[in-house]
């Protein structure tokens, strides 16, 4: 097996499993929001005197970093596995 083809092999097989993950989750998100009821008699029944004032707090970011460093380090212990295998089976022979 080439360098090539294993360096080549490792990036599909972590953007795979990148991309497997970011499409669970946007099931399961889809899937939770679908069977989501809102109990809005319940909620309103007990009004609270709203604070006049605005207050902002912090927003969940996408963090890219995160995923792409998963992505490489998927990569990287994939196709360090995937190494070590065929060059074991080679000395074997």
């Amino acid at each position: 097996m080439s360098k090539k083809r294993l360096v080549l092999e490792s990036i599909v097989f972590g953007m795979l499993i990148f991309f497997a993950y970011i499409l669970f989750t946007v099931i399961q998100g889809q899937i939770l929001t679908a069977n989501f009821v809102h109990e809005v008699i319940n909620n309103y029944a007990q009004q609270e005197n709203l604070p006049s004032k605005i207050s902002f707090g912090v927003t969940e970011r996408f963090n890219t970093w995160i995923y792409v460093s998963g992505c490489v380090l998927l990569s990287v212990l994939y196709g360090t596995i995937r190494w070590i295998l065929t060059t074991s089976r080679k000395s074997h022979k």
